[in-house]
């Protein structure tokens, strides 16, 4: 059929996307995890290098953030490396930030957060730096209940990580975040750590900002475009524009 050959032979977004970061995320894929996710990222990676491809032709005017990333001084002149580093990006963000940005919203739906936090917003000033610092407070703390993923998986470099005498060398490690994080854990440990500072560690987000600022800058969007209204559907809200 038709409709056959363009799913077998076109990317998608998101759906292709999430099916591999399923797979990426998930510490046992299965094979009906696997088999789809390594074909789906395949299609991702060409859709990438065609549109690479187009820019450096001039058919095409790449976004500024797809550009500072194959034109920075480790990717430049290396054609494969932009494509994937350009697939990766597309691959670890948006199924983590649509699964937490969701689930947050859901959550505050369901406790009426979300109309107590459209009122502080609108009441305080627009600049008021508070009102940007409640929401992320809140934000967080709500994610902190079950975070996208939920669990991660790391390859132990050494024996005996953690002093673990039980773990050896290539053995596979699986974090639960949605313990660490748990009654009050800090919070940067969903993101893998802080990727700067002091403490900054090897697997850090390196999207951490730009995740943050999506997230908030969605829920922002939704609490001031108008009056919010509840549905049978947690998921949907009807809005009455402002």
């Amino acid at each position: 059929k038709a409709d056959d050959r363009l799913q077998d032979d076109v990317a998608r977004c998101p759906g292709h996307l999430l099916t591999v970061s399923r797979y990426i995320f998930a510490p046992h894929p299965r094979v009906p995890v696997e088999v789809p996710a390594k074909k789906h990222g395949d299609l991702v990676l060409k859709a990438v290098k065609a549109l690479l491809k187009e820019a450096r032709e001039g058919q095409r005017k790449l976004t500024p953030l797809v550009n500072d990333i194959v034109s920075s001084q480790p990717l430049r002149g290396n054609v494969d490396l932009q494509a994937r580093t350009v697939a990766g990006v597309m691959l670890g963000f948006p199924p983590t930030v649509f699964g937490n940005l969701v689930t947050v919203l859901v959550a505050w739906t369901g406790s009426m957060k979300l109309w107590e936090f459209q009122q502080e917003l609108l009441q305080a000033a627009r600049d008021d730096p508070s009102a940007k610092d409640l929401l992320r407070e809140a934000f967080l703390k709500t994610m902190s209940a079950a975070p996208v993923p939920y669990a991660i998986w790391r390859t132990a470099a050494t024996d005996r990580p953690l002093e673990d005498p039980t773990c050896k060398k290539d053995d596979i490690v699986v974090v639960g975040l949605g313990s660490a994080v748990a009654d009050g854990g800090d919070s940067m440990l969903m993101f893998g750590g802080e990727r700067n500072g002091e403490h900054k560690t090897t697997h850090a987000c390196p999207g951490y900002a730009m995740a943050m600022g999506v997230m908030l800058g969605c829920v922002t969007a939704l609490l001031t475009a108008g009056e919010l209204r509840r549905t049978a559907d947690p998921r949907v809200l009807t809005l009455r524009a402002a």
